[in-house]
């Protein structure tokens, strides 16, 4: 113990200058970054989340253009899951592609979704139909969400998503450091050497999602303990302030575009349908929505009401499986045709 004593106590310490502290700092920081860079490269976000994967494959397909005077579909996954084209194209004798992604990236994404589309093509769609479900009016947004997207900074700084100043240094983060943003999926990636399966996920061609199992017992308890609660939690009104203001830019970007624009909601449970909570939701929105088309001869909130499905039929309460699917998509397009749309050129 003497020993000890003695060594610990003809310790010195050395005084740092500060260059000394800058290169640790600067060596610290390329170490980091450098990790960063090979996790990137070892994984792309495409390969090692489904989320990433789906987002990739929207994106890609609104980079070849929306179809000329057919049908660009953009949302959330409830319109990811329920929207089949070749159904709408079947029916209405227009093209259709399904560009929807996840709820989360609200109104937001859906709008830099189309955008994209639309630019790309080489003449204006006839319809943008916009898919909102429950889930998607009480989300709320991040950059970390964002840098899904495939795009480089410099775009995301200045596209359609309009993302706020601590949202570009969210988006920014998430590139450069996913390590810290997305520690769970590289955790299990190194633990379960865990890999995508696009299989898993089957898309057509237009963009249209399908589930290839369900859990449909498991429907009560999610939304007693997961979209209820979502709902009671919500602060503010329906829609989010940030949403009103992405769907007034998206009628003034189909007015000027000219192309019309469609609101419609998505699938639900029937066991949900009816809960005070949602009805009071739904209220809201389709109180606000209706007056926003009003103000405009392009845009359309989509008669008819809620589509229900049986809890057989579903995934969860607003994901359908293939079979709901190709029905909620016939009568989309037979709500569509009486309203005179796609219009005849």
């Amino acid at each position: 113990m003497a020993l000890m004593h003695e060594r610990l106590t003809d310790e010195h310490e050395y005084p740092a200058t500060r260059m000394q502290v800058g290169f640790t700092l600067l060596f610290v920081l390329v170490a980091v970054l450098g990790v960063n860079a090979w996790a990137i490269k070892k994984s792309p976000t495409k390969e090692r989340t489904y989320d990433g994967l789906i987002v990739d494959r929207k994106w890609s397909l609104a980079s070849n253009g929306a179809p000329a005077g057919g049908i660009a579909v953009v949302g959330d996954s409830g319109g990811n899951y329920a929207v089949v084209g070749s159904v709408l194209k079947e029916a209405l004798g227009v093209p259709a592609v399904n560009l929807c992604t996840y709820g989360r990236f609200v109104m937001t994404g859906a709008r830099w979704m189309l955008n994209r589309s639309v630019e790309q093509a080489e003449a204006p769609p006839s319809v943008a139909l916009v898919v909102i479900g429950t889930q998607t009016l009480v989300k709320d947004v991040d950059g970390f969400t964002f840098a899904q997207v495939p795009v480089p900074f410099g775009e995301a700084a200045s596209s359609s998503a309009g993302l706020a100043p601590k949202e570009l240094a969210q988006f920014a983060f998430s590139r450069v450091c996913p390590l810290f943003t997305e520690s769970v999926s590289f955790g299990n990636l190194i633990r379960h050497d865990q890999v995508v399966d696009g299989s898993r996920l089957p898309m057509d061609a237009d963009g249209s999602s399908s589930f290839v199992s369900n859990q449909f017992s498991k429907l009560p308890e999610y939304t007693e303990k997961t979209a209820i609660p979502e709902i009671e939690a919500h602060e503010g009104p329906i829609p989010t302030v940030r949403d009103r203001q992405t769907i007034e830019q998206m009628i003034q970007d189909a007015d000027s575009g000219g192309y019309d624009i469609v609101f419609v909601d998505g699938p639900i449970w029937n066991g949900m349908v009816g809960l005070p909570e949602q009805v009071e939701l739904m209220r809201q929105f389709h109180e606000y929505i209706d007056a926003i088309c009003a103000t405009s001869e392009r845009a359309w909130h989509l008669p008819g009401g809620m589509q229900t499905f049986e809890a057989a039929e579903m995934e969860n309460p607003f994901h359908l499986m293939r079979p709901a699917a190709l029905r909620y998509s016939a009568e989309l397009a037979d709500r569509l045709r009486s309203i005179g749309l796609p219009r005849k050129p």
